[in-house]
């Protein structure tokens, strides 16, 4: 009897643990679906974008991007481009609804064999709606919604266009991806990397432009790693060959077979990493969806005439510098040599409100994709001289002509009139060399204040420097 009742409140408890999850799911699953995007009912405007156009502070149009400069049907593209794609991207394009299980475990398999990511679940109609409707964070909501969304996708392009769905899908994607150097469409990139249509690419062109979505920055062919892209264009033509969409002749001699860039591009972008950069924060504060479908009109704080002058600084320091180090001229180099010459970066802020008036990033984005001005997390060093001799000269007692012949520490003492356990304030004496017939003036600087993280005086006035 006892043991009857052991099992049968066993059994209710199992039972009730399984109601809790159902409904727990059940309510996750609710809340990913009242969350998802909604896709528009016009399909057609998803080629149709808006556009973002991008200003400086004086009205001047920077840039525009996701308005397509020129939108192509699938029959004028070069065949093997389509088949590298589908090699590449979803061997099971034509045959699943818009996820593929098969492609999810293979996936989930390889990267556990190899204890790292090397290869991705996620189909074409996937890569579509994570590129027009979500963000770039891994998670595992994120993977559900767009899994969801994939499967909306397909179905409402199976209601409108029939046995066409696939076809237009696969359209959608190749005129909808970015391909790296300021690059979107299947056209753009074909004419912005070999100054061709995409009707005209040879097998190992198509190859190349079909591994570059994947990561379109670190791939990029122009860029400071050309093996990159190398190695990838590589694995899409032994993928297609595994697919059976070329023979081993066909393969062997595309891995023979040396591709020409162009050398010389015309610059669409004006300010290609301040642009990035502002397309990074749209991105972070509304999500990428904001970029493709938000229409928007975004008013910046650079100045046109300030920004070209930081650029012909930049160049005429670097050209001097090359010289000096032996280099040729950078126009003269090649494309695959531009890497190993000498980078620099500037950033002009306002002092009184800390708006960015200048952006120099790099040398050329089309070698150098990372963003010296916001990414390289170094220390100020000697950058941060020009702050004091400035505050110097603005005193009136140090001039540009004055020489600072020694200098010694003194002064250190210790103050607690605020919070902080200590606060250091520390005079260091100059003796400097000015041009006035009274000879040596004594400098002093002015303490660091740590608790307020403000430079103060001895009477407490915000100065950063006292002579």
């Amino acid at each position: 009897m006892r043991g009857r009742f052991v099992s049968s409140f066993g059994g209710r408890m199992v039972l009730l643990l399984l109601l809790d999850f159902l409904c727990i799911g059940a309510v996750c699953f609710c809340w990913l679906v009242l969350s998802l995007p909604q896709i528009p009912e016009d399909l057609e405007s998803l080629h149709r974008q808006a556009g973002v156009n991008i200003y400086a502070d004086g009205g001047e149009l920077l840039y525009t991007f996701n308005r397509r400069v020129e939108r192509v049907e699938l029959d004028d593209v070069s065949p093997f481009l389509i088949q590298a794609v589908i090699a590449t991207e979803d061997r099971d394009f034509y045959g699943h609804h818009g996820f593929s299980i098969p492609a999810i475990l293979g996936a989930v398999v390889d990267n556990a064999r190899h204890f790292r990511k090397v290869r991705g679940g996620s189909t074409i109609t996937q890569q579509i709606v994570k590129n027009l409707f979500l963000t770039r964070e891994k998670t595992f909501f994120r993977k559900i919604k767009e899994v969801l969304l994939a499967v909306q996708l397909e179905s409402m392009f199976h209601q409108r266009f029939g046995p066409d769905a696939k076809v237009k899908l696969l359209e959608l994607y190749l005129n909808g991806s970015f391909y790296g150097a300021s690059a979107y469409g299947v056209e753009d990139a074909a004419r912005t990397y070999f100054g061709k249509s995409s009707g005209e690419l040879s097998l190992r062109e198509a190859a190349m432009l079909a591994g570059l979505p994947n990561a379109p920055s670190a791939l990029n062919p122009l860029g400071e790693d050309g093996e990159r892209a190398r190695t990838r264009t590589d694995h899409v033509l032994k993928r297609m060959a595994t697919e059976r969409f070329i023979t081993q002749k066909q393969l062997t001699g595309a891995l023979e077979q040396r591709v020409g860039l162009r050398s010389e591009r015309e610059p669409k972008n004006r300010t290609p990493y301040f642009v990035e950069t502002i397309k990074e924060e749209v991105a972070r504060r509304w999500g990428r969806s904001a970029l493709s479908f938000g229409g928007l009109n975004i008013h910046t704080t650079l100045d046109l005439k300030m920004q070209e002058a930081a650029e012909r600084a930049i160049s005429e320091g670097l050209m001097d510098l090359d010289a000096r180090l032996g280099f040729s001229p950078y126009d003269d180099a090649p494309v695959g040599q531009r890497a190993e010459y000498v980078q620099a970066a500037l950033l002009c802020l306002d002092p009184q409100t800390g708006y960015v008036k200048a952006m120099v990033g790099g040398r050329d984005i089309f070698v150098s994709y990372y963003n010296r001005a916001t990414t390289a997390k170094r220390q100020p060093g000697s950058g941060f001289k020009p702050v004091l001799y400035l505050a110097a000269f603005a005193s009136g007692k140090v001039t540009p002509r004055a020489l600072a012949t020694s200098c010694t520490s003194s002064g250190l003492a210790s103050s607690t009139h605020c919070a902080m356990p200590r606060v250091w304030q520390i005079a260091a004496a100059c003796t400097v060399r000015g041009s006035e017939p009274s000879g040596n003036t004594m400098v002093f600087f002015a303490a660091i204040d740590f608790c307020t993280n403000s430079w103060r005086n001895a009477d407490g006035e915000r100065r950063l420097l006292v002579l």
